[in-house]
């Protein structure tokens, strides 16, 4: 019969397809997943299960690579989350496998419905053995979760005899038939177990009916209300769905109706079926799976394909990326990854098996030297994300261009890839920090190097002062102050941009003292200084206090009040004058001071002692000239 059923849906999906489907409200499909087929091995080695239906799955809670699918042509396992199957049917008793339930306490024990009865495996499906349930068809299977040993199956047969739901509580050696409560026309299409009050039950049935159980099965009522009836002549309640958050949360997939949730333990019912397909045969729902993470996720299996909800049931939109005949399209189971909850399973009626895995793409990020970026590497990136890269120079360097495939984006320190759809590639490079240092020197010198020099951050940079002759360095100035009269400096560690300039003056070779009458003010060099008392003639000669002209050309003066003697020294010359007295000595020879005049005399004069200008200076090796125009005396003095 139910070889039959598949070949009836197969007719009804290609009628569907050639004549096409009205969609109200479906919400845009999420893309960021596909759907891949995982048949390797499944029902025909040569042709995978393209001609074959996949009717059941259960995946083993403590090892998700392994999986078990009830096909038409019997139970197949995977090792590897689907990626190569091996057929186990050694002691099935029918190949038509619509129901499979693995014990969670002890995942070698697996339970098979078939068109006669239940089969039984202890060995992971290696080998099977009838249980004590021999009937017709087995539309479902339950294991209580918190004593494994009670089993629940709901059958379907020409006889009421052998119809209804069945409950072993020995692991499935002995059945007995629990249908007190149900009408002899509601032949049980699922069942579902409260995780967190086993003794309440639920079974789905033909005419869109739920019963419900709070006594482990002993006695069933029916909860019904606000199912709807489709236009079928025969309308089911394929599949049942408990929130495990929640266990007053129930929803339920029906043949032509679409998807009913109730909130308040299956008493009344809400049809929600905002964006699930509706065709002229109605909405077939056929299968619900709850995302255990987040039980606001919903999926719905139908025979328009793969539908998500992600607010509890309110509005659904389509996931059939990857589903493309619409063959594939006629969805009969589902199951989720309880350790991924993104990686789903879908068996259809005729395209096999498929997992919904996620979309993603690669983004290559790498680096030059002297710096980083991050992440590193190749990327996976999910299809519609975002990825993010943050670029980091070493100290000392800055970045020099951010490539982003190929193209330059600039010394940016962070790039965002929005939405990605494909491959990429992101490259850093890197340059080291560099700093000017100006360099510049004045007339009578040099300075090297000159100009303007490039150093890299924490280098250290020496500059060479050198006078040209004649001149010496009178001053290097390093960022606008002085140094000194430095011959070479040295910039350590630079982390900046800097300046340097070098300055020179003349070599001095003589000493030109320029003196006037009657003036106090005098020039050294050109250099202004001021007498004690200005220069006077008296006798003809010119006197002045002497001290300030001696000690310019870098000699001393000394005062004996006692012997009223003044003893004036410059280099290797040492000359004594006394007040009043004519004859001097020069390094102790006695010397007049005017051989022509000897009025001429040192004085005292307004409390300054006043000495002969040129005798003193003459006898120190200097010469003198005189201007009687402006009254001015020129003293040269060569010596260093």
């Amino acid at each position: 019969m139910k070889k039959l059923v598949v070949i009836l849906l197969t007719i009804l999906m290609l009628f569907s397809f050639f004549q096409g489907a009205l969609r109200v409200n479906v919400v845009k499909a999420d893309e960021t997943y596909q759907w891949v087929p995982v048949n390797n091995g499944l029902y025909d080695v040569n042709n995978g299960l393209t001609d074959g239906a996949v009717l059941s799955l259960a995946i083993d809670p403590t090892n998700t690579q392994v999986i078990y699918v009830g096909t038409d042509g019997g139970v197949f396992k995977s090792t590897n989350g689907g990626t190569s199957w091996s057929q186990i049917n050694n002691g099935l008793t029918a190949s038509y496998i619509d129901s499979l339930a693995i014990d969670p306490t002890n995942t070698q024990v697996i339970y098979a419905e078939t068109l006669m009865g239940v089969c039984k495996s202890t060995d992971g499906g290696a080998h099977w053995t009838q249980s004590g349930l021999k009937c017709g068809e087995v539309n479902s299977l339950a294991i209580d979760p918190t004593n494994t040993q009670v089993i629940y199956a709901g059958t379907f047969d020409k006889t009421w005899y052998n119809q209804g739901v069945f409950k072993s509580t020995d692991g499935g050696k002995n059945w007995t038939q629990i249908n007190n409560g149900l009408t002899d026309t509601d032949t049980p299409r699922c069942l579902a177990i409260d995780p967190t009050n086993t003794q309440v039950i639920y079974v789905g049935t033909e005419n869109t009916h739920v019963y419900k159980s709070t006594d482990g099965g002993a006695n069933w009522s029916q909860t019904s209300r606000g199912l709807t009836r489709g236009v079928s002549v025969t309308t089911y309640v394929f599949a049942l769905a408990i929130d495990p958050t929640n266990t007053q949360v129930i929803y339920a997939g029906t043949r032509d109706q679409g998807v009913f949730k109730s909130t308040d333990g299956g008493a009344n019912w809400t049809q929600t079926n905002n964006g699930l397909p509706n065709t002229k045969f109605g909405m077939y729902v056929t299968s619900l799976a709850i995302d255990p993470t987040n039980t606001q996720v919903i999926y719905a299996g139908t025979y328009e394909g793969v539908f998500k909800s992600i607010d509890g049931g309110s509005s659904w939109g389509a996931i059939n990326n990857g589903l493309s005949r619409s063959i594939n399209k006629s969805i009969h189971t589902l199951a989720i990854d309880p350790t991924n909850t993104q990686i789903i399973y879908a068996g259809t009626w005729g395209g096999g098996l498929f997992k919904h895995i996620t979309i993603t793409y690669k983004i290559t990020a790498s680096s030059g030297s002297g710096g980083s970026i991050s992440p590193l590497g190749n990327i996976t990136v999910n299809s519609g994300e975002n990825q993010t890269f943050t670029i980091t120079p070493n100290t000392g360097y800055k970045i020099k261009d951010v490539l982003v495939d190929s193209q330059s984006i600039g010394a940016v320190s962070t790039y965002t890839f929005t939405n990605v759809t494909s491959d990429h590639t992101i490259e850093a490079t890197f340059e080291p920090l560099t700093f000017t240092i100006s360099a510049s020197s004045g007339t009578g010198g040099s300075i090297s190097p000159l100009g303007n020099i490039t150093a890299n951050y924490g280098e250290s940079k020496t500059f060479i002062v050198n006078a040209q002759s004649g001149y010496t360095i009178s001053s290097v100035r390093v960022d606008g102050s002085s140094v000194g009269a430095v011959s070479s400096y040295t910039f350590s560690n630079i982390t900046d941009n800097h300046t340097i300039s070098a300055i020179f003056e003349k070599q001095i070779t003589q000493t030109v003292i320029i003196l006037q009458i009657g003036n106090q003010n005098f020039t050294v060099n050109g250099v202004q200084n001021t007498l004690d008392s200005p220069p006077v003639i008296k006798n003809s000669r010119t006197l002045l206090p002497i001290r300030v002209v001696i000690e310019s050309l870098n000699g001393t003066v000394g005062w004996d009040g006692t012997e009223r003697k003044v003893t004036v020294s410059l280099g290797s010359t040492t000359i004594e004058l006394w007040i009043g007295k004519s004859v001097a000595k020069v390094n102790g020879v006695d010397t007049p001071i005017d051989s022509t005049n000897s009025k001429v005399v040192p004085e005292i004069i307004n409390s300054r002692t006043m000495l002969p200008l040129r005798f003193v200076t003459e006898n120190l090796g200097c010469d003198v000239q005189w201007d009687g125009t402006t009254k001015t005396i020129t003293i040269t003095y060569a010596g260093s």
